[in-house]
């Protein structure tokens, strides 16, 4: 007899042996499922969101969004949950651990958000519309609001947010974050990241990612990433410009000492100075001129190059005007329409000139590109005048770098250039405490109101973005993928786990399990052969995955495609934690084929169909499954009414 399909030899082959592999470990599952239900329960006046990871607690938002409800799980299978008594039925399986309220007079909890720490602390959302005061007690600090010149300012925030720290045991309030003004995508927790006691908050309107610890609770700040890199970057540039305001104060008692001289002391000291500057260029390089070339000297603040400071930004420097001899007079008209006529070079003649003034033409050209880029430029002025930040340009210097190794592409660099720069933070995810994993997308793309889960693939595989690795430590990039190319697609099917680290429980994915990989597969081969796709579309479908947003998947043994097979698509929804039809699901074992059991949420019984006109019913069904234990609570809506939602639990009876 095969011992995979006897639960005595099964158990005693797992006592004996030593294998401890995922495929070992699942397999007692196929013989313990939920067997039976009790349909249409009392529960409590509550929104199920998810069980924590362990197991232990059942996390539950109130119906209007004010507070939470925690439940202990207690046990997975009872002798007297079939009685028929349904007002017990509850409470056999779960009891209340605390019940608590956070917010105040025009607040209220974000639906999605509930992300559970390692070392058991809950992370909550709470919305306030924007210039109205909270009510309710902050013990927390408020995040630094130092605004920038990356500053998205197309973006205005309707709501304020603010992050609460809670703890699982109790529910007593540990830390809060306050981010006032701010623009943080919370739905499908986007805009957060969350690895072992690291969290991440991605600004979309500051541009800005910042990293904090949670340390026994509290919130410490590590670092904020964006207009810096490292952590004394503003301190140094506090410094420089401590020395500047020096330097400005002793330029301004100079000038004012200088006012007092005479017209012919004036002119004898400008002599000396240029006489001075001019023998110290030829001593610092006696051999780099002929000995009959003069070395041409403009001086700082002579008419000519005042006039060439105050010019607008519609055109550019001339790269000879700093070997062009000196000009007593101001520049004239045809030195102003030449100078206007380089900021139209066509791109290939910017690789002759050095790396600074290369980057300095190209920023002067965007003034005057006309109207192909006139809307974006309107939209967010930022991205046309504004400096790059710290972030951006270690991402444009990487990729400078790479497009250097050959002539073609340094010139597509340069095409494209201005594509990249325009580039905006938008998603962020932990792939180790000291990597990130960043998504750069356009503007249009990053404040469109259309990022729901439903389209969000879709839009994602429309557009033009960039994956980046990026090392928090060297501050700089790693792997950088465009999403169409079609690597980025392997990379997806091979490093998945590397991907969704840290993996809870049973986690399969592309990279572990051969019916998921088998079905990716077939997905892409669908959109390759699709008239509107093709490889690109694949590739681009495929990196709409990333980055991956925390616990926003729930595992279960029961869900694993290695242990049961049921329907592809009922699957996936119910892993995201999404409404799914009512029909009932079919589980069958996948080492024999055997129908194992059938969740019907429907029904009024423990029947395995559901009654003819149930299907005609516009209704879904929302399911969470334990962690480890044969418990399945599901709860049905009525879409087309406002009914009261229906609860139903699965559970394992071991006398059926």
């Amino acid at each position: 007899m095969n011992p995979d399909t006897n639960l005595p030899r099964l158990l005693r082959r797992r006592q004996t042996s030593s294998d401890t592999s995922k495929r070992r470990q699942s397999q007692v599952y196929s013989f313990v499922y939920p067997n039976r239900t009790i349909h249409n329960i009392e529960t409590p006046d509550c929104n199920f969101r998810r069980f924590s990871p362990d197991g232990n607690y059942l996390v539950a938002f109130t119906r209007n969004l004010s507070g939470l409800q925690v439940y202990r799980v207690q046990r997975a299978s009872t002798s007297s949950a079939g009685t028929g008594d349904k007002s017990k039925g509850f409470s056999e399986f779960f009891r209340l651990a605390w019940a608590r309220d956070y917010v105040g007079v025009g607040e209220s909890l974000h639906r999605e958000v509930c992300l559970v720490t390692d070392n058991g602390y809950l992370i909550l959302a709470r919305l306030r519309r924007t210039g109205i005061a909270s009510t309710f007690n902050n013990s927390g600090q408020q995040a630094s609001r130092a605004v920038y010149p990356n500053t998205l300012s197309c973006v205005n925030a309707v709501e304020d947010m603010t992050l609460l720290v809670v703890e699982l045991g109790t529910g007593n309030i540990v830390d809060t974050r306050e981010y006032p003004n701010d623009i943080i995508y919370l739905g499908g927790h986007n805009g957060l990241s969350l690895y072992q006691d690291r969290l991440c908050v991605v600004s979309l309107k500051y541009q800005c990612v910042r990293l904090m610890k949670i340390d026994t609770g509290r919130l410490v700040d590590i670092q904020e990433i964006g207009w810096y890199t490292r952590q004394d970057d503003g301190i140094y540039e506090e410094e420089l410009r401590i020395r500047e305001l020096r330097c400005q104060r002793k330029r301004r008692a100079e000038t004012a000492r200088l006012a007092e001289l005479s017209p012919a002391a004036k002119r004898q000291r400008r002599l000396e100075a240029a006489l001075m500057l001019a023998s110290t260029a030829a001593d610092a390089e006696p051999g780099a001129l002929g000995s009959r070339e003069q070395t041409p000297f403009i001086f700082p603040f002579s008419p000519s190059v005042q006039t060439l400071l105050g010019h607008p930004p519609s055109g550019t420097i001339s790269p000879s005007m700093a070997t062009a001899p000196l000009q007593a007079t101001a520049v004239s008209a045809e030195t102003m329409d030449a100078a206007r006529r380089i900021s139209v070079l066509h791109l290939q003649t910017l690789q002759r000139f050095p790396p600074h003034y290369r980057m300095m033409v190209t920023r002067t050209m965007q003034q005057g590109r006309g109207e192909a880029d006139g809307s974006l430029a309107s939209l967010e002025p930022s991205l046309a005048i504004a400096p790059l930040s710290g972030l951006k340009q270690r991402l444009l210097a990487t990729l400078f770098l790479r497009a250097r190794e050959s002539v073609a592409g340094t010139q597509h660099f340069y095409r494209t250039y201005q594509l990249y720069e325009w580039l905006v933070v938008w998603r962020v995810q932990f792939l180790t405490s000291s990597t990130l994993l960043m998504r750069f997308v356009p503007v249009q793309t990053a404040i469109s109101r259309s990022h729901t889960q439903h389209n969000l693939s879709a839009n994602l595989a429309n557009s033009f973005s960039l994956l980046a690795e990026y090392d928090i430590e060297t501050t700089r990039f790693g792997n950088i993928w465009d999403t169409s190319d079609l690597a980025l697609a392997q990379e997806v099917e091979t490093r998945m786990d590397m991907f969704r680290a840290p993996m809870v429980g049973v986690s399969p994915s592309l990279a572990n399990d051969v019916y998921l990989r088998e079905a990716f597969m077939a997905s892409q081969a669908g959109i390759r052969q699709t008239r509107s796709g093709g490889p690109v579309q694949a590739a681009r479908k495929a990196a709409a995955l990333l980055p991956v947003a925390p616990q926003t998947l729930q595992t279960s043994p029961y869900l694993d495609p290695v242990v049961f097979k049921c329907s592809t698509r009922m699957r996936q929804g119910i892993e995201r934690f999404r409404v799914t039809q009512s029909a009932p699901i079919k589980f069958y074992d996948r080492a024999t084929g055997a129908l194992r059991f059938v969740l019907a949420p429907g029904n009024d019984g423990d029947g395995l169909a559901v009654g003819d006109d149930a299907g005609q019913q516009k209704s879904g069904a929302h399911y969470l499954f334990h962690p480890t234990l044969p418990l399945v609570l599901s709860t049905q809506h009525e879409l087309s009414s406002i009914a009261v939602p229906v609860s139903n639990i699965h559970y394992w009876d071991p006398n059926d």
